[in-house]
């Protein structure tokens, strides 16, 4: 579908190809790394994976992805929701930024009140509209369930639901995942992405899948670079590309893209490396039903 969509592009066709994937990142607490884990991801997508991918930052609080790549946009994803009506798919790409690896970025607007006043449905036209034109629309989303948040997962093809091994992203996690489950959506769309954020592992990442009654599709090693990267406004996946943390999303997107093989389950050799020696607690469901503030 990629191929065919970089056929019609260079051969200036009007037809539209298949329409692409819709990767929304969601973590149900901040200071998960989800906007760092979106940006890198992003710029793997299009250099490594070849895909031509668009990032939205979709957080509806304070988005930051173009401050994490460094960019100063000129105009914003809430300017192309309100000129959506008007626009076609090349009056999109007027609202687009570009980073020096070629990743195009719809950034979120310095105000969150640039949000006020935009239905949900708008989200999802815009996401559907940008995927006849791109391989992958890669979401950002905010911490909150909000209307715009609940758009773009109901919009997704995949979610990958993003979490820490702290006891407070596991329990917030939860309570999230049993309040989307009104949306009905597939199982197989949800994926959890375990963030191995610091280098102190509190939580058995056996307990974590017992916890949130789902497997953990990928594992994210721990890498200083990955936050000091993001820190400088750089994607370490294109800044620094041997460290742990590029290869490893550097393979997830391969693996999303279809040009990679299948992970291995919950990525068990890294995770057992990274967890040999340490002690570990572990969590269970009914715990996480215990009053805010509580300690395992």
């Amino acid at each position: 579908e990629a191929e065919e969509r970089r056929h019609l592009q260079q051969a200036g066709s009007a037809m539209l190809a298949s329409q692409g994937s819709i990767i929304t990142i969601f973590g149900a607490k901040g200071g998960v790394g989800k906007t760092t884990v979106a940006v890198n991801l992003a710029v793997a997508l299009g250099r490594q994976a070849r895909q031509a991918t668009v990032l939205v930052d979709a957080d509806d609080t304070f988005g930051d992805t173009a401050a994490t790549l460094a960019l100063t946009p000129e105009r914003t994803v809430t300017d192309a929701l309100r000129a959506l009506d008007g626009a076609d798919g090349e009056d999109l790409k007027n609202f687009l930024t570009y980073h020096e690896s070629g990743l195009a970025v719809l950034a979120g607007p310095a105000s969150p009140f640039e949000w006020k006043g935009i239905a949900g449905e708008r989200m999802q036209q815009l996401l559907h509209r940008l995927a006849r034109q791109f391989d992958v629309v890669l979401v950002d989303t905010g911490g909150t369930l909000s209307d715009t948040t609940l758009a773009d997962l109901e919009a997704a093809s995949l979610i990958l639901w993003l979490t820490t091994p702290e006891y407070a992203s596991v329990r917030n996690s939860l309570q999230a995942l049993q309040a989307v489950g009104s949306l009905r959506l597939p199982e197989d769309r949800v994926r959890i992405v375990l963030n191995m954020a610091s280098p102190e592992i509190e939580v058995d990442p056996d307990s974590i899948e017992e916890a949130l009654g789902r497997q953990i599709f990928w594992t994210i090693p721990y890498d200083r670079l990955l936050r000091r990267s993001a820190q400088l406004g750089q994607a370490v996946v294109h800044s620094h590309p041997q460290s742990p943390a590029a290869g490893n999303l550097t393979e997830l997107a391969l693996v999303l893209s279809g040009t990679g093989g299948p992970p291995e389950p919950r990525n068990e050799g890294l995770l057992r490396r990274l967890i040999a020696g340490r002690p570990r607690r572990r969590v269970k469901r009914e715990q996480l039903k215990i009053q805010e503030g509580a300690r395992l």
